[in-house]
Formats: structure tokens, C-alpha cells, sequence
């Protein structure tokens, strides 16, 4: 796969000046990448509906109604921010940094839609992200990967992320300092 194109500068706002900016998959296909906006609320719904039970807990952890959840605080600038990947004018694919607490340490989690995994969109996100956290001065990354989600704990392993098992899942983290 050709993954995106490489961010401007990593570690540095640089990069959000070359957003949008393509995203080819490992099937050739040209995507668009860019930030989420409040216009995009329609969008997150019909992603959300493309993607099966199992996607979802693997994302939420948990059932009900998580994409009002999410949509309550993902356009608020003061909680984090979200990028979003597009086919055309579907978006397929998202991620999103919860900004760092008073210790440093942000929170990430990715949501792609069935049709579209396995094609390098997560690892293109999860590398976008990371880029984020470091421009917002995380000194460390969160993420919870459930246990049946091996492809999402290989992605993080691959990246150097350690994993332990906490509480009947993977509590994820990259030291960033």
C-alpha cells in the first residue's frame, strides 16, 4: 500500500496545512483524507450504519446509541479532534484524538467501516493521529483494544505501542516523550 502522503513535517502543525491530501488503500484506490467538520454529523451517522455489531464494540466496548455519544463532544475543539477519510463523498473511515489530560496522556480510537478494512486505512489514520497527539503535546497515547480485535492490537504492536491486559481487555500505550 501506498500509504498517505507523508505529513509535512511530523511533530509539527506543518502537516494540517497539506489537509485534505490523498490517501491511496492497498487496492489503488485514491481516497480523500481530512479533518472532520460539524457539516460532516450526517456523514458520521451513515458510517456508523455501515458497520456491523462487532465493529462497533469493538470501537465503543459497549451497545446503545454511541454515535449520539460520540457526536456530543467530537466537534469541540476543547475535547480533541477527528479526521475523517472519504470514498467519493462517503466517509468510510475515522479517527480521533481525545486532547491530553493534566498528566499528558491522550486518548485515541478509529472506526472503519467493514467494506474498507483491511486496506490500510487504520494504519494510515493511526499514523495521522499519533502525528496530532504529538502537535497537541500528548507525552502518551491511550487507546483500549478488545481482546477479540487481534488485527487492531498488530497495528498498535507494529507501531511500538505496549499492551497489557486490563480489566478483560488491551489498554494500549505509546510513549511519545
Amino acid at each position: 500500500m501506498t500509504a498517505m502522503c507523508a505529513p509535512v513535517s511530523p511533530g509539527t502543525t506543518n502537516w494540517r496545512v497539506a489537509l485534505p491530501m490523498p490517501l491511496i488503500d492497498a487496492d489503488g484506490r485514491e481516497l480523500l483524507l481530512r479533518l472532520i467538520v460539524p457539516a460532516d454529523e450526517s456523514a458520521i451517522r451513515v458510517l456508523h450504519e455501515g458497520c456491523s455489531i462487532a465493529t462497533l464494540r469493538w470501537r465503543y466496548f459497549g451497545g446503545g446509541e454511541q454515535v449520539e455519544h460520540l457526536l456530543s463532544w467530537i466537534f469541540d475543539a476543547g475535547q480533541g479532534e477527528a479526521v475523517g477519510v472519504w470514498a467519493q463523498d462517503r466517509l468510510v473511515a475515522i479517527g480521533n484524538l481525545m486532547l491530553p489530560d493534566s498528566t499528558g496522556t491522550g486518548e485515541v480510537a478509529f472506526l472503519v467501516e467493514d467494506a474498507w478494512q483491511g486496506r490500510g486505512i487504520g494504519s494510515a489514520l493511526v499514523d495521522l493521529v499519533t502525528d496530532l497527539a504529538r502537535d497537541e503535546g500528548c507525552r502518551y497515547l491511550h487507546a483500549d483494544v478488545s481482546l477479540d480485535n487481534g488485527r487492531m492490537r498488530v497495528l498498535f504492536a507494529r507501531r511500538d505501542w505496549k499492551s497489557t491486559v486490563l480489566d478483560g481487555d488491551y489498554s494500549m500505550g505509546l510513549l511519545l516523550a
